[in-house]
């Protein structure tokens, strides 16, 4: 969720920055969705297979790996690939991150999933919040 929402902002940044076109500013978008489609079915067979928490455990390390990867991307073709790594994790955390919480928690904590869920929304608001006034207190306007 929060990727989802930061990319939108950062976007026009690589925009200018790197002079890109709406085509490449695109495929940027759509690389991040990509990954998303892939890898909720990927993790979700996994999942399935091996076991969920496996899963899960390794979609988060695909999403860190691939937000530092995007972090330091110095092109277009290193924040491609960088967005479509961060997709195919984030597609594993949407698809098991539910199933884990319901798998693992007693019954007596159920009601974290509902907590989980509206954090969630709360999480990506603040996220979106704070990546707003970064770009906007950045004097170089990159």
């Amino acid at each position: 969720m929060l990727w989802i929402v930061n990319t939108s902002i950062f976007m026009d940044s690589a925009k200018n920055g790197w002079g890109l076109s709406s085509t490449e500013e695109g495929l940027l978008s759509t690389s991040f969705m990509i990954g998303m489609l892939i890898g909720s079915y990927t993790w979700g067979y996994f999942g399935d297979t091996k076991s969920r928490m496996w899963a899960f455990k390794r979609s988060v390390a695909f999403t860190a790996i691939g937000s530092i990867f995007t972090s330091f991307a110095l092109n277009f073709y290193m924040m491609l690939a960088g967005l479509l790594v961060i997709g195919l994790g984030v597609g594993g955390e949407i698809t098991m991150g539910g199933p884990v919480m319901s798998e693992y928690l007693p019954p007596s904590k159920a009601y974290m999933y509902t907590v989980l869920c509206a954090t969630w929304t709360v999480g990506g608001i603040f996220s979106g919040l704070i990546a707003l006034i970064v770009k906007l207190s950045d004097p170089s306007g990159i």
